[in-house]
């Protein structure tokens, strides 16, 4: 995995003084591959990007604290990536399961809102 740590600040229009490309090797950070599959909460996009090896029916279900469940979604995989778009959400930590083929994995979410 690699990514990009940038200095400088943010606004209506991005202003960088200076970018550093990173590795996940570089920081000992990993994004665990469990069964196959891995979820990676995008704040920005405010979307969950999952990802899965294999072909078929793969469920998503978002659960709060509490265990209500606040979005479910389910889609097709043909082996490659999927993006799903989550519903307006008050800011807290939230449990992203997912189901492919038997296969169960669940993950810790945070959404901030700032």
């Amino acid at each position: 995995m690699r990514g990009y740590v940038a200095t400088g600040y943010s606004d209506a229009s991005f202003y960088a003084t200076d970018v550093w490309e990173y590795s996940s090797a570089d920081v000992g950070i990993t994004e665990p591959v469990q069964a196959g599959m891995t979820a990676v909460y995008n704040a920005y996009a405010n979307q969950v990007i999952i990802s899965s090896g294999e072909k078929g029916l793969l469920h998503f279900d978002l659960y709060d604290l509490t265990g209500k469940k606040c979005f479910s979604a389910e889609s097709e995989l043909q082996g490659a990536g999927w993006k799903q778009a989550l519903p307006t959400l008050p800011g807290g930590i939230y449990i992203a399961a997912l189901e492919q083929g038997g296969k169960r994995i669940s993950k810790k979410i945070l959404i901030s809102k700032r």
